[in-house]
């Protein structure tokens, strides 16, 4: 019986995390290139608009991605550090990043 619960627990989890994440930046989880920049851009201003926490940590996640690629020069590679680390810092302080309406 206990185990049941577990299965539909786990199942719940992961309807709701896909929930969270768009199409676009499953996709992008997987891609390469132009995908990848805009799952990354998506989220971030997802997250400037909206205040979203779930797509600031997306966006740093993806922005760590675009640094750590092989063809990223050195400059790139630490821009998106900084910018990966600045919103994880945001999220952790409860920095707010919407717009007042």
């Amino acid at each position: 019986m206990e185990a049941d619960h577990d299965i539909a627990d786990r199942q719940s989890l992961h309807r709701q995390r896909a929930a969270l994440v768009p199409d676009a930046c499953r996709t992008a989880l997987t891609m390469n290139g132009q995908t990848l920049y805009a799952a990354a851009l998506t989220q971030l201003l997802l997250h400037r608009e909206s205040g979203c926490r779930h797509a600031a940590l997306h966006a740093a996640s993806l922005l760590q991605r675009l640094g750590e690629a092989h063809d990223a020069d050195a400059e790139w590679s630490a821009l998106c550090e900084r910018a990966s680390q600045r919103l994880i810092e945001d999220v952790e302080g409860g920095t707010p990043h919407a717009r007042a309406a």
